[in-house]
């Protein structure tokens, strides 16, 4: 987290000051090493099965906030015993506008560039090439698609 703030001089001719800080960044926190609940693999069935035999009135007394803790801390025991943990794979997500077609043509041009290791190489510029514009094209009507959406939604709400 920032640590401490520095008020600096001005900034140029504007009314606004400069600010500097000590950022402390740690990296315990990674978005693709984190276990990940597995619901597709969980007992299900054994989990209706405790939830058959729980004594529901010797559970649920006292007030509304008692009652819900009771209730949660209950569903997360049985979550923790009946759902599997799996690692979340890295990934990579492709962009919301690239086609099939683009993600096949940059797939060959990098596969001719392994082949090559040379950018020069007439296979690989024709497939550079390809890639590029079909990539330019697929980019272009999803941006238009897009812009129509916008606009419909747009007079629909006038």
């Amino acid at each position: 987290m920032i640590d401490t703030v520095i008020v600096l001089d001005r900034f140029a001719n504007s009314d606004h000051n400069m600010l500097q800080g000590d950022v402390q960044v740690s990296q315990e926190f990674s978005a693709f090493n984190n276990p990940r609940l597995d619901y597709a693999q969980a007992n299900y069935e054994a989990i209706r099965q405790e939830l058959l035999e729980t004594n529901w009135a010797c559970l649920l007394q006292g007030d509304t906030e008692t009652m819900w803790l009771a209730f949660h801390s209950l569903l997360k025991s049985l979550e923790t015993k009946y759902v599997p943990c799996r690692k979340s794979a890295a990934q990579h997500k492709k962009a919301p506008w690239m086609t099939y077609k683009a993600v096949r043509l940059t797939s060959k041009k990098h596969r001719l560039f392994r082949k090559y290791k040379n950018d020069r190489h007439p296979a690989y510029a024709r497939a550079a090439r390809a890639a590029a514009a079909e990539t330019r094209r697929a980019k272009r009507s999803f941006e238009r698609k897009l812009a129509v959406n916008i606009d419909s939604d747009r007079k629909s709400f006038y």
